[in-house]
């Protein structure tokens, strides 16, 4: 992985974009501290473009609320909520191989 030059924060000021800044400084830290180590930000917002919200489940790159009734009639949620579908991890990987 090629060097990559220092990310910063988005100015947008949405949960998703703080953590994106935070992962970011992340990796500019430990470049920082170890130049010898190869790493890099790849940001996938390009890449992940339909959410929960927009579209068919189908078609969606990031699961909405999943969830699952148990033996004893409680509603669970599981952890695959708000995570991301085959598609959401197809397009991460895509993103990954360009920036490779």
């Amino acid at each position: 992985m090629q060097p990559s030059a220092a990310v910063t924060a988005p100015k947008e000021n949405h949960a998703a974009d703080a953590q994106l800044g935070w992962q970011g400084s992340t990796v500019n830290s430990v470049t920082a501290a170890y130049p010898a180590v190869d790493i890099g930000f790849v940001g996938v917002t390009g890449y992940l473009t339909v959410g929960a919200c927009c579209g068919a489940a189908s078609d969606s790159h990031v699961n909405d609320r999943v969830t699952a009734w148990s033996g004893s009639g409680i509603l669970f949620t599981s952890d695959a909520s708000f995570h991301p579908t085959r598609l959401g991890y197809d397009a991460s990987d895509a993103a990954l191989l360009a920036n490779l």
